[in-house]
C-alpha cells in the first residue's frame, strides 16, 4: 500500500473547519489516512508552535463565519417577534438585566414634548 504524502497545509485548513474542531490531532491523522507519528514528526520540523499559531488564525476566521450565521439567524426571529430572540439581543446589548412577568392589565401612554403619541390597554 502506497504511503499518503502528508501535506500540514490541508490539516490545518481541515482540522479548522467547524465539524472538525472537537478532533483531537490523532483523530485527524486516522481520518486522513496518515501516521500519526509521522505527522508530528513533519509538524516539528515545520515548526508546531507556528502550526498550532496559523490553525487557531483560521479557527479564528471560521468561527467568524458561524457568528455571522447565529446573528443573521437572530435578527431573523427578531424580526418576526419572537420574544426570546428579542429577550436574547436586549442581554446581549446590556438593555435588559431582569426579566419581569406581568399579568392583569396595563394602560400605556406615550408622550412626547409636544402631544399623547398613543393611549390605550395592552
Amino acid at each position: 500500500m502506497a504511503r499518503k504524502r502528508i501535506d500540514l497545509e490541508l490539516l490545518k485548513e481541515l482540522w479548522a473547519e467547524p465539524d472538525n474542531w472537537g478532533k483531537s490531532l490523532k483523530a485527524m491523522c486516522e481520518e486522513l489516512g496518515w501516521n500519526y507519528e509521522s505527522v508530528k514528526n513533519k509538524m516539528n520540523k515545520y515548526g508546531t508552535d507556528k502550526f498550532y499559531e496559523e490553525r487557531n488564525q483560521l479557527l479564528k476566521k471560521n468561527l467568524q463565519k458561524v457568528t455571522d450565521t447565529i446573528y443573521k439567524s437572530l435578527f431573523e426571529q427578531i424580526q418576526q417577534g419572537n420574544t426570546k430572540a428579542i429577550e436574547m439581543a436586549l442581554k446581549m446589548r446590556g438593555d435588559l438585566t431582569e426579566k419581569v412577568e406581568l399579568s392583569g392589565e396595563v394602560s400605556i401612554a406615550l408622550i412626547t414634548k409636544r402631544k399623547i403619541i398613543s393611549k390605550g390597554k395592552e
